[in-house]
C-alpha cells in the first residue's frame, strides 16, 4: 500500500497551453486507428465531391451560386465565433483557480472551486507522460463523447520522491502506461 499524495496548485496559462497542445495530437493518433474515423473521412470526401459537382451543374444552368454559397459559408464562422467566445469565457474561469489532487491506492479526489470529484482507478484506461504533464485518460477511445482527460502538471510535485510515489501508484492501477524514459 502506497502513501497518499496531496498536490495543490494554481492553474496557470502555461498549464492550459501545455494541455491544449498535448490533446489534439493524442486524439488524432488514436482516432485515425478507429474504423469509424476512416469511414467518416471517406464519407466527408464523397459529400464534398457531390456538393462541388452540384454547384458546377447549377452554375452551368445560369443559377447564381454566390447567393447560395455565401450563407452556407457564413454558418460555420458564426458557430465557430460562438465556440471561441465560450471557450475564452470558460478558460478565464479556470485560470488562476486552485486545484487540489488527493491520490491514494483507492481513488483520486480532485477538488476546486467548481466542486469535488472522486474517481476510482478502474475508470482510467491510460496514462501518458509528456515533457510537462501527466495525462490520465478515462473512457474507451472509440467513444469520443465518454473520454475525459485529466492533466497533472509535473511542476506541482514537491519532490522527486513524491513524483516517484505517484508513478508507482499509477503503475499498480493502470494497465496502459507510457512514461518517458528516465
Amino acid at each position: 500500500m502506497s502513501e497518499a499524495i496531496k498536490l495543490r496548485y494554481t492553474v496557470t496559462a502555461d498549464d492550459y497551453i501545455q494541455q491544449v497542445r498535448a490533446l489534439p495530437l493524442y486524439f488524432l493518433k488514436y482516432l485515425l486507428k478507429t474504423p469509424i474515423a476512416i469511414i467518416s473521412i471517406i464519407v466527408s470526401f464523397l459529400a464534398i465531391v457531390i456538393i462541388v459537382r452540384g454547384f458546377l451543374f447549377l452554375s452551368e444552368s445560369g443559377f447564381n451560386i454566390l447567393s447560395v454559397i455565401l450563407p452556407i459559408l457564413l454558418i460555420p464562422f458564426f458557430f465557430g465565433f460562438c465556440a471561441v467566445v465560450l471557450v475564452l469565457f470558460l478558460v478565464r474561469r479556470v485560470l488562476h483557480s486552485e486545484i487540489i489532487w488527493e491520490i491514494n491506492d483507492n481513488v483520486i479526489v480532485i477538488k476546486s472551486k467548481f466542486g469535488k470529484s472522486s474517481i476510482g482507478w478502474a475508470t482510467f484506461q491510460e496514462v501518458i507522460e509528456t515533457e510537462k504533464l501527466y495525462l490520465l485518460r478515462s473512457g474507451p477511445i472509440h467513444t469520443l463523447g465518454s473520454i475525459h482527460i485529466y492533466s497533472i502538471p509535473k511542476r506541482i510535485f514537491e519532490s522527486s520522491n513524491q513524483e516517484s510515489t505517484f508513478r508507482n501508484i499509477i503503475r499498480s492501477h493502470v494497465t496502459k502506461v507510457r512514461f518517458k524514459a528516465a
